[in-house]
């Protein structure tokens, strides 16, 4: 229940209620920046009334301590998806020809039939039929705007239409207003991810960033801009454990394409690499071993398994000096794990069947391979073990940036690598999806050190090209779009159509991510089995239908009328295949709250 805000507070007073009515009543948002108790106005011509103020100044540490206990997403304000549309029916005549049959006339009183004779003469019969038109809605003399906001802002969205109805370019005008989002708070300014398989968004990202004083924000994994920029980036740099890292890398290599027919070879796969990822990143002072792990020293380790700093070498060296009593030498502390992981290894290498080996080296190089050429060095940066250990320990990896510093990721790999493209894109998708699934643990482990407050987005044109979904596996593009709201990132997913999902890794499973989203956006379609999905969540009004009707008879004629209840649909196919180009319907909600919202808008030029 509420606690009156004019009344002192007493025994009973609880500090979360009237938090809640603070924020009800007066549209203020109570916050944390650092140190700091923070208060956000909704509305300029909002003023608290001074009995509310001193309740906060005297309870000032209660609600610090509440909101470190249950930290919230500080998510105000909007974001624009177009100038609202109405649909407008109109029922108009039309004079036409009268269908050419063959009747039966009337029989007299005591007479016999006429013979059949062709109806085919006569006046035009006047028909009535249906159109339908697009306009705009307008408040005043100003246009109706449909907007995404507040609790909207951390909520999910996929966006459907055929190529040329303006899908990509409506994606770039929601990501400029993101950017642009309190881009002068550094703790509440986006953080983003944006994955563009077609490598079309480099120019546009850069001009956005530039347009909002952002540019320092933006990083760009793209081999040309980061040779040119000699810039690297180690994209295995996260703060997952080992044994984690081991296992998401493996599920990642499956989303990205890698295959096998029996569910065996994924399981030996994720043992032996979990096992030389373990070693590898907690054994030291071994030639190869001293720096951080990368995706290139994780392959050359494993495909040269006796070479210096191969995975074999190390394993037997470890074992040395565990027989010797060496190990703090060697060991980083993680003894018994490592012991683990060497047994694992030596069996992998010591098993006299040879398909398995083969079988596991053909999977590693179908889903990561192309990391091996020095084309790619770039996403494999060296930096020594010490370096990462810290980052991990400040949360400054590549993936917890984007969280603490609000930084703009967009990886944008030419399409004349496709591999390695979907390789790429898969893998930083999957590590920030589970970064992103752990920051509330982080916060509770480093209490305001680590940001959560900060707004995040995860944006993907042609999603159907790196989506990903494992069923009974951690790891998946559903379950990730089915919690992110509560730990503050939205995500925005344009594809063509739902076959386009269907035909992707994720098969039957697009259902899951496509029942997950907060509101769907679709554009002018071409494929029935999208309008179908669209006109059933529209679903059905009911109308009152008066039909009147004229018959003959040999008394003469009567007229009949007849009232009836029927069912018809609220968005009719015919309406979808025939939007212009950036013309849509929005289906969901777009504040995160409320009920169903169903209406159209038009993306401005």
């Amino acid at each position: 229940m509420s606690i009156p805000l004019d009344s002192t507070p007493h025994a009973a007073f609880s500090v979360k209620d009237f938090m809640n009515s603070v924020r009800e009543r007066y549209g203020v948002d109570l916050f944390l920046s650092g140190t700091e108790l923070k208060l956000r106005k909704r509305d300029n011509n909002t003023n608290l009334p001074e009995d509310v103020k001193s309740i906060l100044r005297q309870y000032k540490s209660e609600i610090v301590s509440q909101l470190e206990r249950e930290p919230e997403i500080v998510a105000r304000g909007q974001i624009t998806l177009g100038n609202a549309l109405e649909l407008c029916e109109f029922a108009y005549s039309e004079q036409v020809e009268p269908p050419h049959v063959t009747a039966i006339r009337g029989v007299p009183i005591g007479g016999r039939p006429n013979p059949l004779q062709e109806d085919g003469a006569g006046d035009k019969l006047p028909t009535r039929q249906l159109r339908r038109e697009l306009r705009q809605v307008k408040t005043g003399q100003q246009p109706q705007v449909v907007k995404i906001k507040d609790n909207g802002l951390v909520a999910s969205y996929g966006i459907f239409g055929a190529p040329g109805s303006g899908k990509t370019y409506f994606l770039v005008k929601l990501l400029d207003q993101i950017i642009a989002y309190r881009k002068d708070e550094p703790d509440l300014k986006y953080g983003c991810l944006i994955l563009d398989p077609k490598a079309a968004l480099i120019g546009d990202i850069k001009q956005m960033a530039e347009k909002a004083g952002r540019e320092d924000d933006v990083f760009i994994l793209n081999v040309e801009e980061m040779v040119r920029d000699k810039k690297s980036v180690n994209v295995l740099s996260c703060g997952l454990d080992p044994t984690e890292l081991g296992n998401f890398l493996v599920l990642a290599g499956r989303s990205a394409g890698a295959e096998a027919k029996e569910p065996y070879w994924f399981s030996a796969w994720s043992n032996f690499f979990t096992a030389a990822v373990m070693i590898l990143a907690n054994s030291k002072n071994i030639a190869g071993t001293e720096y951080a792990l990368t995706m290139q020293s994780l392959l050359k380790a494993i495909f040269r398994p006796d070479d210096r700093g191969g995975i074999s070498m190390v394993s037997k060296e470890l074992n040395k000096a565990r027989n010797a009593g060496k190990t703090s030498e060697f060991y980083d502390g993680h003894e018994r794990d490592l012991d683990f992981a060497v047994s694992a290894v030596e069996s992998f290498y010591s098993d006299k069947e040879t398909k398995t080996r083969d079988t596991i080296d053909n999977l590693i190089r179908g889903a990561f391979g192309s990391f091996q050429l020095s084309r790619y060095n770039c996403f494999s940066a060296r930096q020594t073990k010490s370096q990462q250990q810290e980052d991990i320990l400040n949360f400054t990896t590549f993936y917890d940036s984007i969280i603490q510093e609000g930084k703009i990721v967009l990886v944008s790999v030419s399409p004349q690598d496709p591999k390695f493209a979907k390789s790429l894109c898969t893998l930083v998708k999957c590590l920030f999806q589970q970064t992103v699934r752990g920051r509330l643990g982080r916060y509770h482990a480093a209490g305001r050190r680590y940001n959560f407050r900060r707004p995040l987005v995860l944006a993907c044109d042609e999603f159907s090209q790196v989506a990903s979904e494992i069923p009974g596996q951690p790891i998946g593009d559903g379950d990730f779009f089915s919690i992110c709201r509560q730990n503050g990132c939205m995500g925005l997913i344009a594809t063509q159509s739902v076959n386009m999902l269907s035909t992707s890794s994720l098969g039957e499973s697009w259902k899951a991510i496509f029942s997950n989203f907060g509101a769907k956006m679709f554009m002018r379609l071409v494929d029935n089995e999208t309008v179908e999905e669209c006109t059933k969540l529209a679903g059905k009004a009911d109308w009152l239908v008066t039909s009147q009707g004229i018959s003959l008879s040999r008394d003469g004629a009567s007229t009949s009328g007849n009232t009836s209840l029927e069912g018809r649909e609220m968005l009719p196919a015919q309406v979808l295949t025939n939007l212009k180009q950036g013309e849509a319907v929005v289906i969901g909600s777009l504040d995160g709250n409320r009920s169903t919202f169903n209406g159209f808008f038009k993306v401005p030029r």
